[in-house]
This record gives structure tokens, sequence and C-alpha cells, in this order.
């Protein structure tokens, strides 16, 4: 879940920049940010033990939110809150 709120975080931050320049730096340190954790997001699914979908049902989290099984559904995500 902490990979969500840094995601959403830095992604806010970028749209802000476009209404209220700040400086460039921080701007590039949000963009670096997204990529380094959709990079660990695509490392930490690609060697993600095998299981059933029957242990995602038991996940503690409501609806097993963010325990998809594929990149492209984590993108979907992302792209659906923007």
């Amino acid at each position: 879940m902490a990979h969500t709120i840094r995601l959403i975080a830095n992604i806010t931050r970028c749209f802000f920049w476009l209404g209220a320049h700040f400086e460039f730096a921080l701007l590039l340190q949000s963009v670096l940010m997204i990529v380094a954790q959709l990079a660990l997001l695509f490392i930490c699914l690609r060697h993600r033990p095998k299981t059933s979908l029957g242990n995602y049902a038991s996940s503690p989290r409501p609806f097993s939110f963010w325990q998809w099984e594929s990149f492209a559904q984590y993108i979907e995500c992302l792209a659906s809150i923007m």
C-alpha cells in the first residue's frame, strides 16, 4: 500500500507543477520516483511466488486491493486515478 501512496503523491505533485511552477529539481525528483516505484513494482510482481487465486481472497486488504496478478492491471488502476 505504501507504493500506492507514493505513486499517487508524486503523480499529484507533477499535476500541481502544471498549475503552479515550482523548482524543476522537485519535478524531476517526482518523475524519477514514479519510474523507480513502477520498476520496483514490476520486479516484485515478476519474482512473486505463484499462488492460487484462493489465497488472494484471504488477504487482509478490502477486496484484495493492490493484489492483482499482472503489471498491466496496476498501470490501469493508476491511469484511472489520473
